[in-house]
């Protein structure tokens, strides 16, 4: 298997983290109601939703992992931003602020293309992005893959 460095700073960055206790887990896919194969529980578009239903603010942004490695012809244009980032990432001029409606519509896209819902945590454990992902792009799913890690 070839080794890619990008995925390995990844990884030693959360597992930094979690020695620290700064977080408890890199990622976390959520255990809902719906499966994507039978072992890997995925986000719901509509507990998704509800996610976004109460945040004051959204952007969204170009999958950063999607673009790093394009192996895939899924849409870029995939994570929503919430809360905080969106503000900082809007403030700075990296995106651009939408409506409820408009991310509802980026999941719903998302759905389309078969990629799956994931939320993205910080070290003091809020939700600051809900990112739709793809198995040969995202890095917490490759982690999962590659690693056979579940934290």
């Amino acid at each position: 298997m070839h080794t890619d460095e990008h995925l390995l700073a990844i990884l030693e960055k959360y597992d930094g983290w979690m020695r620290e206790w700064k977080i408890s887990y890199a990622g976390k896919i959520l255990p809902v109601r719906e499966a994507f194969r039978s072992q890997q529980w995925i986000l719901p578009t509509q507990q998704a939703i509800q996610i976004l239903r109460n945040a004051r603010t959204f952007a969204f942004a170009e999958c950063t992992y999607r673009t790093h490695y394009r192996r895939c012809d899924h849409p870029l244009e995939t994570c929503l931003l919430i809360n905080d980032m969106a503000d900082a990432w809007v403030e700075a001029s990296k995106v651009q602020r939408i409506s409820l409606e408009q991310a509802e519509e980026v999941l719903r896209k998302a759905n389309v293309h078969g990629l799956v819902h994931q939320t993205a945590y910080n070290p003091e454990q809020y939700i600051w992005a809900i990112c739709s992902c793809c198995f040969c792009c995202c890095y917490q799913l490759q982690i999962l893959r590659q690693f056979g890690r579940d934290d």
